[in-house]
């Protein structure tokens, strides 16, 4: 029991770190992400009216969805236009756990096999980039002019 509570908050935590990072380094899939017809900056986002538009402008064609391979929806997931939604709530759980139920690529991850090795993976792989770049860790600060 405890060892899948801690298996799913490291899930949480690194689905999150990644989604505040934006795109992954490639994970070796040759398969193509979703491309999101409408995003953030086009007059076709401009014209939705509410966050429940927002949402159904983003969702994931099914048929689309069943045939990703995980590391293609993994791509996909950080990807999507409205990663930031979980920055909105009291805590990053809480966060990351409205946005799986309101997008259903996350769903679907949530739902694989492989997603913990990949997410895991994919976030060890930016932590070790960020270091080696000398980007501020963890305790530290970072200022910009």
């Amino acid at each position: 029991m405890t060892s899948k509570i801690i298996t799913r908050a490291a899930f949480l935590a690194t689905v999150s770190f990644l989604l505040l990072l934006g795109s992954p380094p490639a994970v070796g899939d040759e398969r193509i992400p979703y491309t999101f017809p409408v995003v953030p900056g086009t007059p076709e986002w401009m014209a939705l009216t509410s966050h429940a538009e927002m949402i159904g402008a983003t969702e994931i064609p099914g048929k689309i969805l069943r045939r990703m391979d995980t590391a293609t929806l993994l791509e996909t997931c950080v990807n999507y236009p409205l990663r930031e939604d979980f920055l909105a709530y009291d805590t990053p759980q809480r966060g990351i756990e409205a946005v799986i139920a309101q997008f259903n690529g996350l769903r679907e991850l949530s739902l694989r096999r492989d997603a913990g090795r990949l997410v895991l993976g994919v976030g060890s792989r930016i932590v070790s980039t960020l270091i080696r770049r000398g980007k501020p860790g963890r305790g530290q600060v970072a200022f910009s002019h």
